[in-house]
């Protein structure tokens, strides 16, 4: 695009509708926007828009919804957002954010849902989140995040990261610091997601990768820099290790990652979103340097990711999550530039010693790693960037030596060829077992004219069994579009091994008969590990052999015709003199003081029958006591003799019979036990007498309380003793002796009966125990109660055996209560029936109960003129009673002045107190109207009238 030494250094390679988009300079335009087709014709500048030759520089190119979005600076905006769909006509400023010249900076461009969202700054709010669709109406502030202060703010939303239909960010609002954001492209949508790092401080998270739903940083929450994860909710956003994660990369459901921990350097780590799946996949170099393991991307579901060690450099390594999938790609591959996934397996700019920085490809094994285009030949290097595929174009810059850094392209051809496959050598294989043997051979070779090792298969896969015979082996080669070769060889696995054969030990033989004897031998060994070895015997076993030495040959032969000998002799010798073994000593038991009889088992003897045996002394005979010597001789047909000797011994080892008295109980006579007499054992023996006999304790000695074993032994003249035991118990059955006092009678002395009972009576006695414990079935300084109470009286020897006695205390209440009459009442009557008295209560006390009290006319009632006794009478609960007497005295009321009837009577009402002698009806008439109009109130008892 340029001159040809110098370089249009395309950048920014971005796809959009299956064009490639760049930036590049024409080396008279100044670099602007320009889009290929693969093709020179096709590789054409999109619009000047910067004319001038100074170039309006387009960066940070992101594709979202079917239109390219990008920065750039027309020399009169400054940098601010623009578009394009492809054509000239279509490429425009979406809007001057900054007006005038000075620019935007728009920056982080990002694409969301066929938007684009990105930082800038118009001059009034500071550096905030924007977004764009497409429109200069649509391109619009998402929310001003940081307003602390009246000048311009910034939140600094950098590391825009999207996630499904959102976008997750890191941003300051000025108050808690860089934290976690999230927005879905409105101001209510836009918020802080949790504030990691409480308060001021900054949590600062980065190295964003998303895993389905979640998305995965590193955050520091003030302790430590640590593996975090987040569903876009506050109690979603969560720690899940404290690992200190770098280099964050996903690869389909698993999040790769560079950590380390206490127990060693940077190392390649994985995480399922839980801390128990948060693990490393290998320690590649042990130990505290770690391997500072960089992921760089993905491809086929690999990681591949560079190592660096001190003793290697950089190299590539790759991952499938697991320890033995983590291995180094290629040992020429070092450091790689750029990478992506492209043609089933990776394209990758790297180094490699002797060729330079050029473009490879590989499929992560050493032998599918592959040159893909030398741009720079020889040992030079063509820095191969920016790897873009666009349908199955793979375009990217580099720089031949030539014509400067240009635009390059590859395409990924269609393979129409199958690959080349070469079988190793027939060969022959010994037969291990009827089976056949494991066969291993060495693999088939197998290229391809494409990208990519051919998978080879066998019918037969090396270190399976093959049988006996020739096998048919075919290997079949398949490359990557499904093309097929196949070859074939032999295997071919045969028995030529003779059976393994073991001949039986020589035999000997003694002569049953002047033909010699018939011998039986064990049969041969023969094994055989492929087929049944078939045995066969020159003479075969359990024939006869004459006198002498026989040579018997064995031959061993397999199903392959394969066949062993060996050979073994057989000697039959003359018979041998008769041999005779006698019985061991005969032990008898005497059966009495003349010994025994006795009879032996048949001595054995041997030789050529007939043989006979006979005994200097024939079985049956009666031995005395001590050792007879036996004399045993065999004699066979050809009167050859052998004898031999054997013992009769006849010894006394019954012990006599002895048999113990019964057991005897016996009562204690005091603290020691008692005398006790027991019979004596009954001994005999039919063979060695006298008998003696032992007693441990003798009969009519003292024995404690309890049992006492004695035992008793009865000892012959031989030696031979029996024992046997009886026991002797001596027991206290016998309880205390004691005497209760004589029934008491008491009287009471309060309500609850009696405290104090003058008791006496005898201690208790026992012969066995010294003080028996004596209870009551009374409680001690417990008052007896009104009536009669049997009281026991137990005493307990140490034994247990108890005596009773019985007595009663009878507590009863014969005394009257106390009594003490009110005094004497005199009163005035009104009338002359008398009047109502009331006079004061007699008082009583008892000891024992409330008494009840009676009057012989009660308080209150009207008592007649004159004096009246009042007999009071108090009673108990027990019947008892006591009485005392007082007097009421009624004085007759005062009656009116009396006159003579020759005077003259008056007819008003007299309030004298007396009526004269001699009054006449009408004067008493008289006295009783003027009473009736004046009827006093009734006098209190013990108040005497005349005083009121």
């Amino acid at each position: 695009m340029g001159s040809t030494s110098a370089s249009s250094d395309p950048g920014e390679l971005t796809e959009l509708n299956g064009m490639l988009f760049f930036r590049a300079d024409n080396g008279g335009d100044g670099p602007e926007l320009w889009k290929s087709d693969g093709t020179e014709a096709g590789t054409v500048r999109v619009r000047d828009i910067s004319p001038g030759g100074r170039g309006s520089a387009p960066s940070s190119l992101r594709s979202a919804g079917g239109l390219l979005f990008f920065t750039a600076d027309n020399g009169a905006t400054g940098k601010e957002p623009w578009k394009s769909d492809g054509t000239e006509a279509g490429t425009v400023l979406l809007r001057d954010i900054k007006p005038g010249a000075a620019t935007s900076y728009p920056d982080a461009l990002v694409s969301v849902a066929e938007q684009v969202y990105f930082a800038a700054s118009d001059g009034v709010v500071g550096s905030e989140l924007w977004k764009s669709d497409g429109t200069p109406a649509g391109t619009v502030l998402v929310k001003d995040i940081s307003t602390v202060g009246i000048y311009e703010s910034s939140s600094s939303p950098y590391t825009l990261f999207p996630a499904g239909g959102r976008l997750f960010l890191r941003a300051d609002d000025g108050i808690r610091g860089v934290e976690l954001w999230k927005s879905e492209g409105t101001p209510a949508s836009t918020v802080l997601v949790k504030d990691i790092n409480p308060g001021r401080e900054d949590s600062y998270p980065w190295d964003f990768a998303r895993v389905g739903d979640t998305v995965y940083f590193s955050a520091s929450d003030g302790t430590s820099r640590a593996l975090w994860k987040s569903d876009g909710t506050e109690a979603g956003t969560v720690k899940v290790a404290d690992v200190n994660p770098s280099y964050l990369l996903a690869v389909d459901n698993t999040l790769f990652f560079q950590a380390s921990d206490a127990t060693g350097g940077s190392e390649l780590w994985k995480s399922d979103g839980t801390e128990a799946g948060t693990v490393r996949v290998r320690d590649i170099t042990p130990g505290s340097a770690g391997s500072d393991p960089r992921p760089l991307t993905h491809a086929e579901g690999l990681l591949y990711f560079h190592v660096y060690t001190s003793s290697t450099g950089f190299q590539l390594w790759r991952s499938d999550g697991t320890e033995a999938g983590t291995t180094r790609v290629d040992p020429r591959v070092n450091y790689s530039t750029g990478a992506v996934a492209w043609n089933g397996g990776l394209a990758l700019s790297a180094f490699v010693t002797g060729v330079g920085q050029e473009l490879w490809w590989t499929d992560g094994t050493p032998e599918g790693t592959r040159l893909l285009a030398d741009v720079w030949p020889g040992t030079g290097s063509s820095d191969v960037r920016d790897l873009t595929v666009v349908g199955d174009t793979l375009f990217f810059s580099a720089g031949d030596g030539q014509s400067g850094r240009e635009l390059w392209s590859v395409e990924a051809l269609t393979d129409t060829t199958p690959p080349t496959v070469t079988c190793p050598e027939s060969f022959t294989a010994e037969a291990v077992g009827p089976q056949g043997t494991t066969v291993e051979y060495p693999p088939a070779s197998a290229t391809d004219d494409f990208p990519g090792s051919p998978a080879v298969s066998y019918s037969h896969p090396s270190g399976d069994v093959f049988p006996l015979g020739a096998t048919t082996v075919t290997v079949t080669a398949t490359d990557d579009a499904g093309h097929s070769a196949a070859c074939t060889f032999t295997v071919t696995v045969s028995d030529t091994r003779a059976p393994d054969l073991s001949c039986p030990e020589d035999v000997e033989a003694e002569a049953t008969s002047a033909e010699g004897a018939t011998v039986e031998y064990s049969p041969a060994s023969a094994t055989d590990g492929v087929s049944t070895a078939h045995v066969a015997y020159s003479q075969a076993s359990g024939t006869t052999f004459g006198l002498g030495v026989t040579s018997v040959t064995v031959t061993a032969t397999d199903d392959a015709g394969n066949s062993a000998s060996c050979a073994f002799n057989v000697t039959v010798s003359p018979p041998a003199p008769p041999s005779i073994t006698c019985p061991t000593t005969v032990v008898a038991e005497a059966t009495g003081a003349d010994g025994a009889t006795v009879t032996w088992p048949s001595a054995t003897a041997s030789g050529l029958e007939p043989v006979q045996v006979t005994y200097s002394r024939a079985s049956g005979s009666r031995f005395p006591l001590g050792s007879s010597v036996i004399t045993a001789t065999a004699r066979d047909a050809l009167e050859q003799t052998a004898s031999c000797d054997f013992s009769i011994v006849v010894r006394d080892t019954t012990p006599p019979g002895l048999t113990c008295p019964a057991a005897v109980m016996a009562e204690a006579s005091g603290p020691q036990g008692a005398t006790v007499e027991y019979p004596a054992a009954t001994v005999s023996d039919t063979v060695s007498a006298p008998v003696t006999v032992h007693y441990t304790h003798a009969s009519g000695t003292l024995f404690s309380l309890g049992e006492t074993l004695v035992g008793i032994i009865a000892t012959d003249a031989a030696g031979n003793s029996a024992s046997c035991t009886v026991t002797i118990t001596v027991r206290d059955t016998t309880p205390p002796q004691l005497g209760c006092p004589a029934s008491v009678e008491v009287e009471a002395q309060s309500a609850e009966g009696a405290m104090y009972v003058p008791l006496t009576g005898a201690p208790p006695s026992d012969a066995v125990t010294r003080n028996p414990t004596v209870s009551s079935s009374y409680p001690g300084g417990t008052p007896f109660p009104l009536g009669t109470t049997e009281v026991t009286f137990t005493a307990t020897d140490e034994a247990g055996n108890a005596g009773t006695c019985s007595f009663t205390v009878t507590v009863r209440d014969t005394t009257a209560p106390t009594l003490a009459c009110p005094a004497d009442v005199t009163v005035q009557a009104r009338e002359a029936t008398g009047i109502e008295v009331e006079y004061a209560e007699a008082t009583t006390t008892d000891a024992v109960s409330t008494p009840s009290r009676a009057y012989s006319q009660a308080s209150g009632t009207r008592f007649p003129v004159g004096t009246t006794p009042v007999t009071v009478t108090a009673t108990d609960a027990a019947g008892n009673s006591a009485s005392c007497e007082f007097h009421v005295t009624v004085q007759p009321p005062r009656g009116p002045t009396l006159v003579d009837p020759p005077q003259e009577l008056g007819w008003g009402c007299s309030t004298g107190a007396g009526a004269p002698a001699g009054l006449g009806w009408g004067a008493l008439l008289l006295l009783v109207w003027c009473n009736s109009r004046r009827r006093p109130a009734r006098p209190r008892h013990g108040l005497d009238p005349a005083a009121r």
